[in-house]
């Protein structure tokens, strides 16, 4: 791993150990990939995630391809969880690509000589146009959104730092669309 995304993915784990166990650089069992992080859940330690990440800069068309099939490779993988089991896991994207990289024009207007695009959604909205269509490829994202973070698959929250506004909890593992999307990997539909 380069130094200047490991010092990435250093940060990333930070926030990460409060909710899941984690294991870095961990092979997969065909010995094809090598995924940057397998996060298992503390709240349900049957639930893991597979983090793949790149350093965030100015990625060109091709670098960002490479990122996406990468990961929609690792898909098909599985990879070490525990003590000599292996399973197809959830593969995620950090940083993400949905607004960073990508956005779906909304309006454009001119402003002082320069054309500028406005997404159909801010960079704090749960939901954006690109990760419904990595969705599509079993793949999701890591998303900051500002004061939370989420782990998101074609718009569907997997995973929220977020704080229930009336219990005061974090919302956490949603275990219905974690199942769903176990289902789906294993049925490899896409």
């Amino acid at each position: 791993m380069k130094q200047e995304e490991k010092e990435f993915v250093d940060k990333l784990i930070k926030p990460l150990t409060n909710h899941f166990n984690i294991q870095q650089e961990v092979k997969s069992k065909c010995g094809k990939g090598r995924i940057d992080l397998v996060l298992q859940s503390k709240e349900n330690d049957n639930i893991y995630f597979g983090v793949e990440c790149k350093k965030p800069d100015k990625k060109r068309g091709e670098e960002m391809a490479r990122f996406v099939k990468q990961a929609i490779r690792y898909t098909d993988y599985e990879f070490l969880t525990s003590k000599g089991i292996y399973r197809k896991i959830p593969v995620v994207l950090c940083p993400p690509l949905s607004y960073n990289y990508f956005i779906l024009n909304e309006y454009e207007q001119h402003i002082n000589g320069e054309l500028w695009h406005k997404d159909r959604h801010n960079a704090t909205h749960e939901h954006h146009s690109f990760n419904g269509l990595l969705g599509q490829f079993n793949v999701g994202e890591i998303r900051n959104l500002d004061k939370y973070y989420i782990i998101s698959f074609s718009n569907k929250i997997i995973f929220s730092t977020r704080k229930n506004w009336h219990t005061k909890q974090i919302e956490g593992i949603h275990e219905a669309n974690y199942n769903k999307l176990i289902t789906k990997i294993y049925d490899n539909t896409i």
